[in-house]
């Protein structure tokens, strides 16, 4: 359209002069200065388009520039993405694509869900078909894993605008989900342990809020219920006055030193004395409670031994002296 306006232009130009000067001037000379006259318009608008053109150039560059610069970041990303259009007529994706998620060369978002366990595969597209209608929220985040279980995929998609389609995320935490696996396979094997102990070790922790979050079997069986039970809201504590066990394990923290106390619990129907010991770890409290029933009725019934001894000694007729084996050297 612009370079009509200018050629309309140059020949109403042309027409006007051609009128100005044939008034007073030779045939040779009008068409002179005509075209030098249109040899300057022409150059004139050759530079123009030259200049355009320039300028379209640079921002071409400039777009490409920016266009290599934003792939250069996604690709420091921990994931790969993956944009269907709304129709899912067009795909583009992350140039690592296929290499992060053990595909071939060339795969597709199609050929990675492809490769999933039959459930997890549904799952994800249900996800998707549910973001692309409109009847879930604008993003959801899954894990899913392949069919031969050797892999384990973060998804994370978004439906920022209609017009755009889908983004997904997909990141491999493989690693990542076998460390958790073990971290959790290695914390049962030490709950087993710390359940099936010899001497029935009532064991419990607590967070810096001196709240139960952790009890073994024999804590749990002394309080009557499960463990999921017994660490459940507050916690439910071995002692009837329950602040005074965590009053203890605070005094526990704040010195950063153990402290134990003792107290009478029913256990089984029976009255028992426990020492109940806290110790601080990690901003955190680990106790421990210590049936000491056999202690205090050895420590009573030896107290009364030597009370019925020292009377026996002041019945006596005879002079006794009785010295320490410190007096006697």
């Amino acid at each position: 359209m612009t370079g009509l306006f200018w050629g309309l232009a140059l020949i109403a130009v042309l027409v006007l002069l051609a009128s100005i000067v044939g008034a007073w001037a030779t045939t040779a000379t009008v068409f002179l200065v005509i075209a030098v006259f249109a040899g300057t318009c022409f150059a004139a608008m050759l530079f123009w388009l030259f200049a355009a053109s320039r300028s379209g150039d640079a921002e071409a560059q400039r777009l490409a520039a920016e266009i290599n610069s934003l792939e250069a970041l996604s690709a420091t990303a921990p994931g790969v993405w993956c944009h269907r259009n709304a129709d899912r007529s067009d795909e583009h994706r992350a140039a690592n694509f296929a290499d992060h998620l053990g595909l071939e060369p060339g795969s597709g978002f199609d050929d990675f869900v492809a490769g999933l366990a039959s459930d997890h595969a549904a799952r994800l597209t249900g996800a998707l078909e549910a973001l692309r209608s409109g009847t879930s929220n604008n993003s959801f985040a899954m894990t899913v894993e392949t069919a031969d279980g050797s892999r384990s995929v973060e998804a994370v998609a978004g439906n920022a605008d209609n017009n755009i389609g889908l983004v997904v995320w997909l990141r491999d935490v493989s690693d990542t989900t076998a460390a958790a696996a073990a971290t959790a396979t290695e914390r049962d094997d030490l709950r087993d342990i710390l359940d099936t102990l010899p001497l029935r070790l009532p064991l419990g922790r607590r967070d810096g809020d001196q709240t139960l979050i952790y009890c073994n079997r024999a804590y749990a069986d002394i309080v009557e219920t499960d463990a999921a039970s017994a660490t459940a809201g507050a916690g439910i504590e071995l002692v009837a006055e329950a602040h005074k066990a965590r009053e203890l394990a605070a005094q526990a923290l704040i010195s950063d030193d153990v402290r134990s106390a003792a107290h009478h619990v029913i256990v089984d129907g029976a009255r028992r004395l426990l020492e109940i010991t806290e110790s601080p770890l990690d901003g955190k409290t680990v106790g421990i409670a210590l049936d000491v029933t056999d202690v205090e009725e050895t420590s009573r019934n030896l107290d009364r031994h030597i009370e019925a001894h020292a009377a026996v000694i002041e019945r006596l007729t005879t002079a006794i002296t009785i010295f320490w084996a410190r007096q006697a050297a």
